[in-house]
């Protein structure tokens, strides 16, 4: 009988330490919460600026498509993710004219960002990033710095300053004016799979102390010029580099791998596994992904709770009732 009754008050006290957890879990969630933009339902904002003001660190902005006249968008917010419903639908329309101030249509001075889904079109520059740890993926962007003629500064496709550790991954970009990707003095940040293609400057601009990023399967077709590194950075990975249209070099074994390196205008790097053939990029959804990390965390200190204090209480009543 004794043993029954530890067993129970045992049981009854792990599921209390499961109960404890849970709340946190519930509370945790429902701090973090989907803003609507576009579409029909009450409540929705009409702006995505407007959206990004009235969020907190962690909420998601859910854009319906549609096109969206807007510039000089700005998220200075932590772990804030922006996510269209269509890559092609859902349009952020820079409306770049003669006139025009020399804005990004998207400025990030933001960590742990994720943007995807969705396209950006006109304006002087696409998508400003100073900041560390973000994610940029299925996105399209294009026709940047057309039409604009009072703007003393390059415009660009997608630039990074001072910055670290960022992801730029699956975005198309065509026809666009200035430099199409730039980076800055920055550290650690991964390119790949993206088509650069059909642009009027350089495909990827790299300079002033940019170091150790990454770049691979990307496809360099038709661009002014495909690319220029001043600094010290790696074209390849895991014995795969990037597609380039101006490398004409044979495969002798076959293996779609260029049999000399490919080398980057601006330095000393080179791409030492060009590919022959266009790198087929990933087709990616939009599905909304939860963030494990806290709650993995919860459960852990959940487990350390229930040791320390079950395995006590098992051994005084084992001393006291079986000894």
């Amino acid at each position: 009988m004794k043993r029954i009754v530890i067993v129970v008050g045992i049981a009854i006290f792990i599921l209390s330490i499961a109960a404890l957890i849970n709340q946190f879990i519930t509370l945790e969630s429902s701090t973090q919460s989907k803003i609507y933009v576009g579409g029909t339902g009450k409540g929705n904002f009409s702006s995505i600026q407007e959206a990004i003001n009235s969020s907190k660190s962690g909420d998601t902005i859910y854009i319906y498509s549609g096109i969206y006249y807007e510039k000089n968008i700005t998220i200075d917010k932590n772990k804030i993710s922006l996510v269209g419903e269509n890559l092609d639908k859902t349009i952020i329309d820079g409306f770049g004219h003669e006139n025009d101030k020399c804005n990004a249509v998207m400025n990030v001075f933001s960590n742990n960002t994720n943007l995807k889904g969705f396209t950006i079109k006109n304006g002087y520059f696409g998508i400003f990033i100073k900041g560390n740890k973000n994610n940029i993926e299925n996105i399209v962007i294009s026709d940047t710095g057309r039409n604009i003629t009072n703007c003393t500064t390059n415009s660009y496709g997608l630039a990074l300053s001072n910055s670290e550790n960022n992801t730029i991954s699956n975005i198309s970009f065509y026809n666009n004016l200035g430099s199409i990707i730039l980076l800055e003095n920055c550290i650690k940040n991964i390119i790949y799979q993206n088509n650069i293609t059909n642009n009027d400057n350089i495909g990827l601009r790299i300079f002033n102390s940019s170091k150790n990023n990454l770049i691979y399967h990307n496809n360099f077709i038709n661009n002014l010029q495909n690319a220029f590194d001043e600094s010290s950075n790696i074209w390849f990975y895991e014995n795969q580099g990037n597609y380039w249209d101006d490398y004409n070099i044979t495969d002798e074994n076959n293996d779609s791998i260029g049999d000399t390196p490919y080398f980057i205008a601006g330095g000393d790097n080179q791409d030492n596994y060009p590919l022959i053939k266009s790198f087929i990029l990933e087709e990616k959804t939009n599905e909304f992904k939860v963030d494990d990390v806290s709650l993995y965390t919860m459960l852990i200190i959940g487990m350390i709770v229930a040791i320390v204090f079950v395995l006590p209480i098992a051994f005084y009543w084992r001393r006291k009732y079986f000894s």
